[in-house]
């Protein structure tokens, strides 16, 4: 049987494959091997509330397989808040959308805190089937994240410098 990380004569019954033997500096010859283009998923990220498209940030997309997520690319959200993750191989994934200002989101709406979702909470995210063709309409709402405001006083509590900071 052939596995996916091996390179595979297409001959054997139910399409898996024999392993293709080549020696180092060797060649393999009169070998057919067919290669399936691959599909994706595209869509818009808006704000949640005022449907206003979100202009910047990242979506990273995960390969879900055997019960794990693994990354497997990341794009960028374009001027007008659309994405499109191409060439995936068919299965299932999930996927999260990050900015500057908006915490991890993720494709069926769980916000996620701190560095970004973790594989529990991706795993229990709506996937997204992909065969050999693009979904589209995988499209995320975001929320902004929150504002932080400090003082800083001196020991006798006069205010000697203010921050602001935003984002998620």
């Amino acid at each position: 049987m052939c596995t996916t990380l091996e390179m595979c004569d297409s001959g054997n019954v139910g399409g898996l494959g024999v392993p293709v033997d080549v020696s180092a500096g060797g060649a393999a010859t009169e070998r057919n091997f067919e290669l399936t283009p691959g599909g994706g998923f595209s869509g818009t990220v808006v704000e949640a509330g005022s449907g206003q498209a979100v202009t910047s940030g990242s979506i990273t997309v995960y390969q879900i397989m055997n019960g794990a997520v693994f990354p497997t690319t990341t794009v960028s959200v374009d001027t007008q808040g659309y994405y499109s993750a191409t060439a995936l191989a068919p299965g299932r994934y999930v996927a999260t959308f990050r900015s500057m200002s908006h915490p991890s989101v993720t494709h069926g709406g769980r916000v996620c805190r701190g560095l970004g979702c973790t594989d529990a909470e991706l795993l229990a995210d709506l996937p997204i089937q992909v065969g050999n063709t693009t979904v589209t309409g995988q499209d995320f709402q975001a929320t902004r994240g929150g504002t932080i405001r400090a003082a800083v006083t001196d020991a006798g509590g006069t205010v000697v410098g203010t921050d602001t900071s935003s984002g998620s």
